[in-house]
Parts: C-alpha cells; structure tokens; sequence
C-alpha cells in the first residue's frame, strides 16, 4: 500500500485506526497499486479514500471494505482519546466521544442517542436541518466555547486539528474573547499570546 503525502484530518483518537487500516493494506498485492489517501471526520464517523488501478473485483471490494472498517469502529472509538465512545448530536454537529469529552458536541439534538447514523435516509430517522454538521459551523461553535472557557485547548487542537496558535489567531479573527487560565499574570498571558500569535505565521505545526 502506498502512504506517501496521506492527509489525516481526524484527532489523535482515531490515529490507531488510521494506523491499522495501512497495516492491514500493507501486504496487498503490488500490482493493484493500493493507495490510501486521506482520513477525514463526517456524520462523526471517519471516512477515508483508498484507491486501487486494479481492476480486479477482489481489490475494488477491499478498498470498500476497509471503508467500512474505518466507519465502523470509528464510531465506537472517541476521537480525542480513543477511548470507547458513542456517536453524539449536538444542535450543529455530530462526533464521536467519551464521556469525559462528550462536552464537545456543545448543546444535545432532540435525536442524541437514537440516530447511529445522522445522514442515514431509512425508514424512521428523524431529518437533520439542511446544513447539519458543516465543518466551519463546528469550528465556530468550538472557538465560541473554549472563549468562553468551556472547552479545553488540548481536546480542540485534537478536535479541529490545529496549534493552539491557529486556535487563538481564528479565536481573535473571530471576534471572540480570549480564555487565559491564567489571569493572574496579565504580563505573563500577553507574553504567551505574542508568542502563539506569532508561531500562526509558521507551518501550522501543533504546540
């Protein structure tokens, strides 16, 4: 299987399945030319592109079956830890979490706990508003709650993949306050926030 220039784009949580799935591809046939692609978050699960040139039906079926593979146990797998998790609706997003990190889908859905599969269409799932777990709604709603210090930084830069630099830049972009722990050093906290601020000029790279 080839893995070079793979794009990951889910927490640290869901990594070792990430890793698994490549493991698993590693000893395919080299003439189906095995390509993983990327790992991404949707509905709170994890989808990933895998592609094979063969046109062998056992090849295509694999690339569909480690698909499943990664939507599955990502959905029983909490995306910041790893630990066990279970799919969670909030009113704007859906991830998959613990219950020490079940705070991050924000304020509960009607539907929590009863839909496995928010863009599901069988029979009985009640619809989701047009719109439904957009990114850049989550990424805001997030920011809203670290703001207001009611999410902590380590569990959004897995969350979102991003520094805590980038976090604080799109925090201030935003127009939200900035949440220091530390508000008894003010000098200490400007200092910390120059810094970040300007790593965000940087690679990106997580602090």
């Amino acid at each position: 299987m080839m893995t070079r220039g793979i794009r990951i784009d889910v927490g640290d949580g869901w990594s070792a399945i990430v890793l698994n799935l490549i493991v698993v591809g590693s000893p395919y046939p080299e003439h189906w030319s095995f390509r993983f692609h990327r790992a991404w978050r949707a509905c709170g699960r994890m989808r990933i592109h895998v592609t094979t040139d063969s046109d062998d039906i056992e090849a295509v079926n694999t690339t569909v079956a480690l698909s499943e593979i990664a939507w599955h146990r990502s959905g029983q797998t909490c995306e910041v830890c790893g630990r066990g998790g279970c799919l969670r609706l909030g009113k704007r997003y859906a991830l998959t979490l613990c219950r020490d990190h079940e705070y991050l889908v924000g304020e509960r859905h009607s539907d929590d706990g009863r839909i496995r599969d928010p863009w599901a269409r069988h029979e009985g799932a009640s619809p989701l508003a047009e719109g439904y777990d957009d990114p850049a709604a989550m990424k805001d709603e997030l920011l809203k709650m670290w703001s207001r210090g009611n999410a902590d930084m380590r569990d959004l830069t897995e969350i979102l993949q991003m520094s805590r630099a980038a976090v604080m830049s799109a925090v201030v972009e935003a127009g939200y306050g900035l949440h220091l722990e530390s508000v008894e050093d003010d000098d200490k906290n400007g200092d910390e926030f120059a810094r970040l601020i300007a790593a965000a000029q940087d690679d990106g790279t997580r602090h």
